[in-house]
């Protein structure tokens, strides 16, 4: 937070000394022109001083607006990589959704697929079996390009394997529930 709020400290002084900059770059022009005890050269020179502080502040205004534009460049490009590797990553977990063997589980592809993330690097195909199914997680690496980090982009998608499972699993969880739900109205009643 401290960070943040020297950073924008340093962005006001910047833009006030670009103003002020401006602003004395007019009144020295001004001052040449009206001032009748200077003699020409110095008019001149107060003048030739006065463009050159207007010049650098137009031109620090200038860098200003070119700094901005690259920065919010670089941030929609991020952006824009980010948004492409997404949907490469849920093409593939679709795809590796729909392929299901006879016994209706994933067919299992290879760790790595053939396909890269939009920063050139390849995908990580995981599974995970469940009591319920499984799962398959389709991973980028993301900016990062390390594994198991929050800027992971990540599809997961799930197979429930047979009606019994999943039959069991809802009433295991609804039994789990229950029962927790019963300890905590006794709680409420033993304190009242």
């Amino acid at each position: 937070m401290e960070a943040i709020f020297a950073g924008i400290s340093a962005f006001v002084e910047c833009v006030i000394g670009i103003v002020k900059l401006f602003f004395c770059g007019f009144v020295n022009l001004g001052r040449s022109a009206l001032d009748a005890n200077l003699d020409k050269a110095q008019r001149r020179r107060t003048a030739l001083v006065a463009c050159l502080q207007i010049g650098a502040s137009l031109a620090a205004v200038a860098g200003a607006i070119g700094l901005f534009s690259f920065l919010d460049y670089q941030a929609g490009k991020k952006s824009r990589m980010r948004l492409a590797t997404d949907r490469v990553v849920n093409t593939w977990a679709d795809k590796l959704d729909s392929q299901l063997d006879a016994d209706g589980r994933y067919v299992r592809e290879a760790k790595q697929l053939a396909d890269v993330d939009a920063w050139g690097r390849p995908l990580v195909l995981t599974y995970i079996d469940e009591p319920w199914g499984e799962t398959l997680v389709v991973r980028s690496s993301g900016l990062d390009q390390q594994l198991d980090t929050p800027d992971d982009i990540t599809a997961e998608r799930s197979n429930l394997i047979g009606q019994d499972v999943a039959k069991n699993a809802a009433k295991h969880v609804t039994k789990s529930v229950t029962q927790k739900l019963h300890k905590l109205m006794r709680r409420e009643v033993d304190e009242d």
